[in-house]
């Protein structure tokens, strides 16, 4: 379709690609003196690549948002819509750690010794704000919210390839956290499809759910 991707950054999120309006968007790294996103895209049928800079640094999320590259490190999370030019300043407070979506915020409130103590889900306004688990889970993958709903996290170990995580669906709508799988090795989502191998290189399974029929 096109080679003028220029420094495409990609997050591991289903979000660096991202087909709207008839288009492939992406964001890359602007080459201004100052922090600048180049929101690009191109036809699907191929064509002149169009770009749009945005001052400040930027990742791509649910059409048609930005959202803070930062994200999930400390300091302030904005989202930006690239349709109305609607801004959202998330409030952040200096103990917790924010990664946005448009409709929600997962927070990992932090200790007084600086440690995880708490992870919440929060909506970008401030509202809402729920208890997902303590501090000794984490985010699975890296969107907030699959489907606006569903908040991914892992407990008990690092993600490699000998499975030894415990894999936790929260639900928003039930307020509950559930057990999906343990002996979690990889665990990736996209499009509302959640999958995670078990075993090792020699043994490895792979298992899937849709959270699109859950009700």
């Amino acid at each position: 379709m096109t080679a003028e991707t220029c420094d495409i950054v990609f997050f591991n999120s289903q979000y660096d690609l991202v087909a709207a309006r008839g288009r492939i968007w992406w964001a890359a790294v602007g080459r201004a003196t100052d922090a600048t996103t180049e929101v690009r895209s191109v036809p699907l049928a191929g064509g002149p690549v169009e770009v749009r800079p945005m001052p400040g640094a930027y990742a791509l999320s649910a059409w048609p948002w930005l959202v803070s590259a930062a994200s999930g490190q400390a300091g302030a999370v904005d989202l930006v819509n690239l349709d109305s030019g609607q801004r959202v300043h998330v409030p952040v407070t200096g103990t917790e750690l924010i990664s946005c979506s448009p409709a929600w915020c997962r927070s990992l409130v932090l200790s007084p010794s600086g440690g995880p103590a708490r992870y919440d889900l929060v909506r970008p306004d401030g509202s809402q704000r729920v208890r997902v688990a303590g501090g000794t889970v984490s985010a699975a993958v890296q969107d907030v919210a699959l489907l606006d709903r569903f908040e991914v996290v892992s407990q008990g170990g690092d993600a490699g390839p000998t499975g030894n995580q415990q894999l936790f669906v929260y639900d928003t709508r039930a307020r509950r956290l559930v057990l999906v799988a343990s002996g979690v090795a990889t665990v990736l989502a996209r499009g509302g499809l959640l999958w995670w191998s078990t075993g090792d290189n020699e043994t490895a399974e792979w298992h899937a759910l849709d959270l699109r029929t859950l009700r």
